[in-house]
């Protein structure tokens, strides 16, 4: 750009030079004729004044004058164009003047001008002709043409080109510089943006055609700083918010390359370094994985699986691979993937739950219909005839009614208790000194027939809860206490306050349970002895009924057990 203003800057000082020649060359000559012509004029009005005769010789005169006039050719006409004389030619070989423009102006307005090539002389003339009554006097003189001029204007104009091309680069440069400065500085600032420098500054300019430029650089700047702010803050909200998913999530691109990974899904396939950019088999080796990206990427389908981390030994995950569609990756086709790791351990623990649960459920009344089934075919038939016989079948039929009716209460409970943990319900006041009394009283037809004797030792205790859940708790354990002791047993029951929270006990001198079957006692439908719990009338639910009611008030359970010699069933739950 400076080169071109320099070069410019020299053409035009150039033209301008001779644009002035040319100009000032017009200018002389037309002052110059201008001069001449009012000299001759003045001359010619001198001339008139000396034609003081009627019949005066016009050719001699003519010829006598011009002597007087600096050499002009005279030439005098009357009004019809007859030449009378001339100071030059011979006026009588010479042609009627009526139609020259001098003349015809002269005869019109008293003077007349005209400049042309002449044709006796062969070159251009000025012609001034004035009028005195019926004779017209004309005066002609060669003047130089505008090239002659311009001839004589040469050496000055040739000084001038050569001033104009020493001074013109100097100060074409100078110019240049001033000009492409105040650029310059806004290039040098627009580079500070590849470095992120979005709080540049374009200072203003000398010119005022240069300040628009600076002002919409410096708006420009402010609003892509701005935006950057924007942007960043925007990027630091959707990682805050990607980093403490407890999903994983990944995006892969057409190529395979992992986009972007949050933290979960890092966590859960044990990456500890940063893999963005690289292929997802650096990130995980699981083929089912791999192949359903594979499959999204190139084909656009979804695909939703489970399978077990390595990683997290014991975790079961959920995969959702779906394909995506997006113009900042390609153009219109299925060109990524996103990857949705979620945590569903407890999802399918409850799910396996609920099936053995249903299994469990089924199978346990399954028995004692069958049993009823049975008898009351057998009775139906009139098969059995002996009066005792009918008597042994309907008690039978009466007992397992009453443990199918007991294991539906049971199985209301529990479904009860998980509900109300869910749902809200309205907590009062309890009594659990009051509780323990009630139960005891309620179960004592048991414990007297086993001769099992209950101690209590139960502080006044009130806890804010739901009333049934108390009870149920209370009645598992000292009912559980009470079926699996050995006859002439005892259960001992204990119920304290220890640093907010209430402590409630119950020890046993029962067959105990062996160590390897404790974990699971908590368990629906699992018993220890299977053939006991059904002689004692035992459901399977009663400690699953303790565990849920101690979940749901954020309490603790403490089992200790020997095999043979009892067990005791610590509860802690926060007042």
């Amino acid at each position: 750009m400076k080169k071109y203003i320099i070069i410019r800057c020299i053409f035009l000082c150039v033209a301008v030079v001779l644009l002035s020649g040319l100009a000032s060359a017009v200018i002389l000559q037309y002052s110059k004729e201008q001069a001449i012509v009012r000299n001759m004029k003045d001359i010619l009005m001198s001339i008139s004044l000396q034609d003081e005769t009627a019949n005066k010789d016009y050719d001699a005169f003519a010829k006598a004058y011009t002597k007087l006039s600096f050499e002009y050719r005279i030439t005098v006409i009357n009004k019809s164009g007859e030449v009378l004389g001339d100071s030059n030619f011979n006026y009588t070989d010479m042609p009627n003047h009526a139609d020259r423009p001098e003349i015809k102006q002269a005869i019109a307005a008293g003077t007349g001008y005209e400049k042309r090539s002449s044709e006796t002389f062969g070159k251009p003339m000025l012609y001034v002709a004035l009028r005195d009554g019926d004779i017209i006097y004309r005066i002609a003189s060669p003047v130089d043409t505008i090239n002659a001029t311009f001839v004589d204007l040469l050496p000055a104009l040739l000084a001038g080109l050569v001033l104009a091309l020493i001074i013109s680069p100097v100060l074409a440069a100078s110019t240049a510089k001033s000009i492409t400065k105040p650029l310059a500085n806004v290039a040098d600032s627009l580079k500070t943006l590849d470095s992120e420098d979005y709080d540049i500054k374009v200072m203003p300019s000398e010119f005022d055609e240069l300040q628009p430029i600076a002002s919409t650089i410096n708006s420009l700047t402010k609003h892509i700083s701005e935006t950057m702010r924007e942007l960043a803050d925007q990027k630091e909200k959707t990682d805050y918010l990607l980093n403490n998913m407890e999903d994983g999530l990944i995006l892969v691109d057409n190529n395979m390359r992992v986009l972007q990974i949050n933290t979960a899904a890092q966590k859960i396939l044990g990456e500890s370094k940063s893999v963005e950019g690289k292929n997802l088999l650096m990130l995980t080796n699981k083929p089912k994985l791999f192949e359903a990206v594979q499959n999204a990427v190139q084909n656009g389908v979804s695909t939703l699986f489970d399978f077990n981390s390595s990683e997290t030994a014991g975790m079961v995950l959920s995969v959702h691979v779906t394909a995506i569609h997006s113009d900042w990756m390609a153009q219109g086709k299925a060109n990524g993937a996103v990857i949705l790791i979620t945590d569903v351990t407890q999802e399918r623990q409850a799910e396996r739950m609920r099936s053995e649960f249903v299994a469990n459920a089924s199978h346990e009344l399954k028995t004692p219909i069958t049993s009823i089934g049975g008898f009351a075919e057998l009775l139906a038939a009139g098969v059995v005839k002996d009066p005792d016989k009918v008597q042994d079948y309907l008690v039978r039929i009466k007992n397992e009614t009453q443990r199918m009716a007991l294991l539906i209460e049971d199985i209301l409970k529990l479904a009860s208790i998980e509900n109300s943990e869910q749902n809200e319900q309205s907590f009062e006041p309890v009594d659990l000194k009051e509780v323990i009394e009630e139960v005891i009283e309620n179960i004592q037809p048991q414990i007297t027939a086993r001769n099992v004797t209950v101690t209590a030792d139960a502080q006044d205790v009130v806890i804010h809860a739901v009333p049934d859940d108390m009870e149920a708790l209370v009645q598992n354990l000292l009912d559980n206490a009470v079926k699996y002791n050995h006859d002439g047993g005892s259960v001992t029951v204990k119920l304290e306050k220890q640093g907010g929270k209430v402590c409630f006990s119950v020890a046993d001198t029962g067959i105990g349970i062996r160590y390897e079957d404790q974990p699971r006692i908590f368990e629906r439908f699992y018993r220890v002895d299977k053939g006991r719990s059904r002689k004692v009338g035992g459901t399977g639910l009663g400690l699953s009924i303790v565990k849920h009611v101690v979940s749901k008030y954020g309490g603790e359970i403490f089992l200790k057990s020997i095999d043979g010699k009892g067990t005791a069933i610590s509860v802690t739950i926060p007042l």
